[in-house]
């Protein structure tokens, strides 16, 4: 059946969203694609599964394609220097005209360095995440160079 109309409106119905997840799953199943269901928020089984993999295809990039800045932020601190060849790279915006990025995400670990990383969890939930709301007044608009420089939060994490 077609649905006619917007697709906000579908996927607003939790029944319909969930019968779409589960009719993809089964298309790019049968693709030969390995899908895993999540319970709860994804982003710490797609990272998992994108360290997992990486570990596996050692000869091969593992590349993780998401908008989602919480999968970036749980990347940076799942991994370790053992990880083999992990890159980031942002779901490009519709219409947008500048040429897909791609992070190496051990050099922007060292970029950050081992503090940081250490504790950006922490931070991240301070200043908002998909499942934790940030303190009043402090939002993702603050910079994590600021953060680190200043070393707000850092100290207490």
């Amino acid at each position: 059946m077609v649905f006619q109309g917007k697709k906000e409106d579908f996927l607003y119905n939790v029944v319909n969203k969930q019968a779409f997840v589960y009719l993809l799953a089964d298309h790019l199943t049968q693709s030969g694609c390995c899908v895993k269901h999540s319970k709860v928020d994804a982003d710490l089984v797609i990272v998992q599964n994108a360290i997992a993999t990486a570990h596996k295809t050692r000869t091969k990039s593992t590349i993780v394609v998401a908008s989602d800045t919480d999968i970036l932020i749980v990347l940076y601190w799942h991994m370790t220097p053992e990880t083999p060849s992990i890159y980031f790279s942002p779901d490009p915006r519709q219409g947008s005209k500048r040429a897909p990025r791609c992070w190496n995400m051990e050099i922007m670990r060292a970029m950050l360095g081992s503090e940081i990383c250490d504790k950006i969890l922490f931070v991240n939930g301070i200043l908002g995440c998909d499942t934790m709301s940030s303190l009043y007044g402090v939002g993702k608009k603050i910079d994590l160079k600021l953060i680190h420089t200043n070393n707000v939060f850092l100290e207490q994490a």
